[in-house]
């Protein structure tokens, strides 16, 4: 059930009721904790998704295969509403930090972010975007004010919309992504792969409009070495 997760025992309580006020004691274990674990807490999210990386190299190429799977959670992941939204990161590099070249496996889409990386944006990256995507359905206008409000993309949830995709993942589901990247020949040293997945409560645009500081959530990372 949702209190299974969401107000699980903390642990520490011993009483509903301050001792003084006749609160009787009680086993931690059976007292639901009323914090209402959500997106806020980081131990809470981390604990509902497994991050697991293969990789194979070969003579000029590198297979890194991905799966993110939902543990622990009885809903979609993520959930809430359709402004949450999480991304895979897929990052392979030379020892001397130089990106290998990705010849096959998808890209983060444009709402990951349209920018500097260093900023935080992310798109046409290697990796993949999962999120409950909501286009426009009609102009939104206010013609008793004869104004017109821009398109958004992806479109608020507050206005007329359609669903355009929704690759988020289900209970007990998973999501498996193939990339390959290419070898430069005579490369030295060992290849660094780095896959994180990030958890935000709000597409990057949306935030950057509002100047809202949210920061990023990362909630799984798998990192290592192949020579």
């Amino acid at each position: 059930s949702c209190q299974d997760c969401h107000m699980k025992p903390d642990g520490k309580m011993t009483r509903f009721a301050l001792e003084k006020e006749g609160g009787i004691l009680r086993d931690p274990a059976t007292i639901p904790s009323h914090v209402n674990f959500g997106v806020g807490d980081r131990a809470f999210m981390t604990e509902a998704i497994a991050l697991n990386t293969r990789a194979d190299l070969n003579k000029d190429t590198l297979d890194v295969s991905v799966t993110v799977k939902n543990v622990n959670a009885g809903h979609h992941y993520p959930t809430g509403n359709p402004m949450r939204n999480m991304i895979l990161l897929v990052e392979v590099t030379d020892k001397k930090g130089v990106a290998l070249p990705m010849i096959n496996g998808e890209r983060v889409p444009v709402w990951g972010g349209v920018g500097p990386k260093e900023e935080g944006n992310y798109a046409d990256l290697p990796g993949k975007g999962f999120a409950k995507v909501l286009k426009d359905l009609l102009p939104y206008p206010n013609r008793r004010r004869k104004r017109h409000f821009q398109s958004e993309y992806p479109a608020p949830h507050w206005r007329p919309t359609l669903v355009e995709s929704d690759n988020r993942i289900p209970a007990d589901g998973s999501d498996i992504s193939d990339y390959r990247f290419t070898v430069p020949k005579g490369l030295s040293g060992s290849i660094h792969i780095t896959i994180r997945l990030i958890f935000r409560r709000a597409y990057k645009n949306w935030l950057d409009a509002k100047k809202f500081e949210v920061p990023d959530m990362e909630i799984a990372r798998n990192s290592f070495m192949i020579e």
